[in-house]
């Protein structure tokens, strides 16, 4: 202790502390109140840098509800992922009419249904023998399509966008709550092409 200061209206002790190892060229200064041992603020510099930490608001013995540490909702929620071979079975595991696609020679493979980002995420693959589709809906917070940086489409007359990937081309929309997106192996205008022929 080196005696004591006045920091912002506050009587504190000034202490000074150094590293017990000689070599370590590190000095540090903190500032203890005289009246209930509260600290106030600290600082270290090792020559070159400096770093200070003021203590603000402190409270002690304050009762904290309860609720403070209940996890919100969507942290409560159950989260994980069940894959499907029957679309039947897909659509017993969620509470909305999925989509189906209704594309030519293409037939449903299987699903996963993902409970996660507040809502259920349904990716279901399908495929016509020389080519694969995956139609996603959600209605998520978020898809990992969100930040698409693509160009404007139209799936049967509503506001779309398009974009390629590494694995393909995506084609995302919003109907009311349901947000949908269709990824396949294909070019832009049959991604669109896959994209309106999906119902339901």
């Amino acid at each position: 202790r080196t005696g004591t200061e006045t920091l912002d209206g506050t009587e504190a002790y000034v202490v000074e502390v150094e590293h017990e190892n000689e070599s370590i060229d590190v000095d540090g200064t903190i500032w203890v109140a005289t009246e209930n041992d509260r600290v106030l603020k600290q600082r270290v510099s090792d020559g070159t840098n400096t770093t200070v930490v003021r203590y603000d608001d402190q409270r002690f013995n304050i009762s904290i509800d309860e609720t403070t540490f209940a996890p919100s909702a969507a942290r409560d929620s159950t989260v994980g992922s069940t894959t499907y071979d029957q679309f039947e079975a897909t659509q017993d595991a969620t509470d909305r009419d999925l989509a189906t696609l209704d594309a030519d020679g293409f037939t449903f493979e299987g699903a996963v249904v993902t409970n996660a980002g507040g809502g259920t995420t349904v990716a279901q693959q399908y495929a016509d023998g020389a080519s694969n589709a995956t139609v996603v809906t959600t209605d998520a917070e978020s898809l990992p399509y969100d930040d698409l940086n693509g160009t404007a489409v139209s799936v049967n007359g509503q506001d779309a966008t398009a974009a390629t990937m590494e694995e393909g081309t995506v084609v995302v929309w919003t109907d009311g709550d349901i947000t949908y997106a269709v990824v396949s192996d294909g070019t832009t205008d049959e991604t669109v092409t896959l994209a309106e022929s999906v119902s339901g």
